[in-house]
């Protein structure tokens, strides 16, 4: 009623937009969301609620400028400023997200949400003994309850740079087992190991790979 009876409130509008948002309408929330930046562009949670909207419709550049939008109008808090981070690393802009995350970590040493976004940067990176060492400390502190199979197959490519492919054969055949659709994970092995002129354990995981997947992969078979 109240954005009825005066068009020119942002407030409202906001408010609409975010339980459009808690209702996963994201096109309705954003309608909303945009009516309310329209009228007052400096309205900070404006922008933390587009930035999340944007996510949530895969839109990860928009989603980037307006958290960026956000930081310039509200509190820079570590828990925005780990939004940010995160929202960097959807958007490939990986330095830029550890640039964020280092001082983050520095003051939250014990944040494994924070530990697994800098092993996952780090292995983008190509600083791979970095990401490794991150990510053996995030699995120390982390619930197992907590873990996702990410967590696993970042582990396990960051083990396979590294050339410990026998703890990358632990850490693939938990995430296969968290996620059957990653087959390709063996397949990556055996490429490793064929490269390499190891045709045994090429041949081994090659038929991991196949053995896994419905419709196997005609390179591997």
């Amino acid at each position: 009623n109240a954005a009825r009876l005066d068009a020119t409130l942002a407030y409202p509008n906001e408010q609409i937009g975010q339980i459009w948002l808690s209702a996963k309408n994201y096109q309705q929330a954003l309608e909303y969301l945009t009516k309310a930046k329209n009228s007052d562009s400096t309205f900070a949670t404006i922008y933390r609620d587009l930035a999340e909207t944007y996510y949530n419709m895969n839109k990860v550049d928009d989603a980037t400028k307006s958290i960026e939008k956000f930081l310039t109008l509200a509190d820079k808090s570590d828990e925005n400023m780990f939004r940010y981070a995160q929202l960097l690393f959807l958007s490939k802009q990986y330095e830029k997200a550890m640039q964020i995350l280092e001082p983050l970590m520095q003051r939250n040493p014990e944040n494994t949400t924070m530990m697994r976004l800098a092993g996952y940067s780090y292995y983008e990176l190509g600083k791979y003994a970095e990401g490794e060492a991150m990510m053996m400390n995030f699995f120390s502190k982390r619930e197992p309850n907590k873990l996702l199979e990410s967590d696993y197959e970042y582990l396990g490519h960051l083990q396979m740079k590294n050339n410990h492919d026998a703890e990358a054969v632990g850490s693939f055949d938990k995430a296969v087992k968290m996620d059957s659709t990653k087959c390709s994970l063996w397949s990556e092995l055996a490429n490793k190991y064929y490269t390499a002129k190891d045709y045994h354990d090429a041949a081994t995981y090659f038929q991991k790979s196949v053995d896994c997947s419905k419709q196997p992969d005609i390179k591997d078979v």
